[in-house]
């Protein structure tokens, strides 16, 4: 699996995956199967959007209240 081939390199600690989806429900719901995945390892990449933004929001107060925080990354959105 991608994720075991991606740690399996010496030095590497962490896997960033982008998330994926037009709105904060179908964002959030992405993220959180991402972070399932492997939650130590496995950083989310959320868009730099509103959607984005509400999503993080709430998963962080998500993770806050598991005690198992979902580790995010912004990513800045590029349109032609």
């Amino acid at each position: 699996d991608l994720l075991e081939t991606a740690v399996s390199y010496p030095g590497i600690q962490e896997v960033m995956f982008q998330a994926w989806g037009e709105t904060s429900d179908s964002l959030v719901e992405r993220s959180q199967q991402l972070h399932e995945l492997d939650p130590e390892r496995v950083v989310v990449k959320l868009p730099l959007t509103r959607a984005g933004i509400r999503a993080a929001a709430v998963l962080r107060v998500a993770g806050l209240r598991r005690k198992q925080p979902i580790r995010l990354c912004m990513t800045v959105c590029y349109s032609a």
